[in-house]
């Protein structure tokens, strides 16, 4: 799926979070969207990739694109 054709709701930057708070950043940011909308999340290093990633599919949401262009990760999800 090209990037450019993801339409999302919601951008957060979680770069600069530490520990867990990555993943409570994202929680409460799809809590606040509807099913179906898509969030994009700039992730910026590999370890809160993998916890987001867990996160999400362990709570039901859809990946739809991981992106890493350089040291930028770009994580779009889809809330079902």
């Amino acid at each position: 799926m090209n990037t450019e054709s993801i339409i999302y709701a919601f951008e957060i930057n979680v770069c600069h979070l530490k520990r867990s708070m990555p993943m409570v950043a994202v929680g409460q940011s799809l809590n606040t969207l509807i099913t179906g909308d898509v969030l994009r999340i700039n992730a910026c290093n590999q370890k809160a990739t993998r916890i987001l990633s867990d996160y999400c599919s362990n709570v039901g949401h859809t990946l739809l694109q991981h992106v890493e262009i350089g040291e930028n990760i770009t994580l779009y999800i889809r809330k079902n």
